[in-house]
């Protein structure tokens, strides 16, 4: 033996106390509760998540078919991206009507041929992205509202406001 040092012993671990068996169902109510609460939420995040990978490729579908061309008339949003392109050709036209290449320009045509050139490097797939992507986003939004009536959300919103009434009787946190 050594001295000075005390022979007891001290129990490092707290006592285990029995779940009496009133707890297990308030206990069990939580557990349950938790998992409904996780699921919602890793299913909302699973939406989100689908949601823009829906948006994203469906802009990258209809830009591939704006970059292919299109037929006369242009379908809906796609008016600005031809009259656009249009635009763009006219002030080509005038930039190399008038000669405004800078070795061969006259002083006198320098805000007239800048205007030009400013006008023929527009990128016409600017204006046409913003337009095919809020027409997408809209596409989107209206294809997940449209199917769901009150009967569905009702129908779904009911065991989840059942579960949760049922564990906050029941909880004693």
């Amino acid at each position: 033996m050594m001295q000075g040092k005390s022979e007891h012993h001290y129990n490092l671990h707290m006592p285990t106390q029995a779940l009496q068996h009133s707890e297990i169902p308030s206990l069990l109510l939580g557990y349950l509760q938790f998992f409904v609460n996780a699921s919602i939420v890793l299913f909302c995040i699973f939406l989100a998540v689908q949601f823009v990978l829906t948006v994203k490729r469906d802009v990258q579908d209809r830009m591939r078919e704006h970059s292919v061309g299109t037929p006369f008339p242009p379908p809906c949003g796609q008016a600005d991206v031809v009259e656009l392109l249009q635009e763009i050709a006219e002030c080509t036209n005038l930039y190399l009507t008038n000669r405004c290449d800078p070795s061969l320009r006259v002083p006198a045509m320098e805000a007239a041929c800048r205007a030009w050139e400013l006008c023929m490097n527009r990128d016409p797939t600017v204006i046409g992205r913003i337009d095919v992507v809020a027409e997408t986003f809209a596409g989107v939004i209206n294809s997940f509202v449209d199917p769901i009536s009150w009967k569905t959300m009702v129908s779904h919103l009911t065991p989840q406001r059942g579960v949760n009434e049922l564990t906050s009787r029941h909880s004693h946190w």
